[in-house]
C-alpha cells in the first residue's frame, strides 16, 4: 500500500481483542505505506463523510507500520474513538486528513462476531476470524500476533491463604482457601 490506509476492521468484538486499558470494543487498524513517518494529529475518523467524529491526538505512525484505534464510543485519552460502528448493518468508515479530505474509505459489510474485514497485500478485502491488530493480514502476520499475545510467566501469585479461619468469605458465602494479589 501507499499512503495511509485502513487495513482491518472489527465491528463485533466479543473478546477476541482487548484494548490496552483492558476493555473490549470494536477497533480498526491503519497502515502507513509511506517511506516516512506521519503525524496523525488532526487526522480523523468517522462513519459519515459529512463530519469528523473523532480526531487523532498527537501521535506519529512510523513508515511501513500499523496503528490500532479502539472504537470505544467513549471520550478518553489515547487511541479510543468516541463512536462505535454498528455491527448489525452495512455502513462506511472514513479516514480524513486535517484538511477534511478523505484519505481512505471502506464500505463495511456485516461481519460475524469476532471476525474482521481485512485488506490483503493486493488491497482486496476479505473476512476472517484470524485477527491481526498491528500486524500484516497474512498467515505470517497472524502467527506473529499470536506469539506476541501469549506471554510466558504473566500470572504470578503473590499471596496464598491456605487456612482461612473466618477472615474471608468466597462468593458462595463459605470460608475457603484464597489466592490474593494475582497479577
Amino acid at each position: 500500500y501507499e499512503g495511509l490506509v485502513i487495513t482491518e476492521i472489527m465491528t463485533s468484538n466479543n473478546g477476541a481483542v482487548s484494548s490496552p486499558d483492558g476493555t473490549v470494543s470494536d477497533w480498526i487498524e491503519i497502515y502507513n505505506g509511506n517511506d516516512y513517518e506521519v503525524n496523525l494529529k488532526n487526522y480523523g475518523l468517522s462513519d459519515t463523510n459529512s463530519k469528523t467524529k473523532w480526531a487523532f491526538p498527537e501521535i506519529m505512525i512510523a513508515p511501513k507500520s500499523y496503528l490500532v484505534v479502539y472504537l470505544s464510543g467513549q471520550t478518553k485519552n489515547g487511541l479510543y474513538a468516541n463512536f462505535k460502528l454498528n455491527g448489525d448493518s452495512s455502513e462506511q468508515l472514513y479516514l480524513v486528513n486535517p484538511q477534511k479530505e478523505v484519505v481512505d474509505a471502506i464500505d463495511i459489510e456485516i461481519i460475524n462476531s469476532n471476525e474482521v474485514m481485512a485488506r490483503d497485500l493486493d488491497g482486496n478485502w476479505f473476512s476472517t476470524n484470524k485477527v491481526t491488530p498491528g500486524y500484516a493480514n497474512t498467515e505470517e502476520g497472524y502467527e506473529e500476533y499470536q506469539k506476541n499475545i501469549i506471554a510466558e510467566d504473566i500470572i504470578k501469585i503473590n499471596e496464598f491463604l491456605p487456612k482461612n479461619d473466618g477472615n474471608f468469605k468466597n462468593s458462595y458465602n463459605n470460608y475457603t482457601a484464597l489466592l490474593l494479589n494475582i497479577f
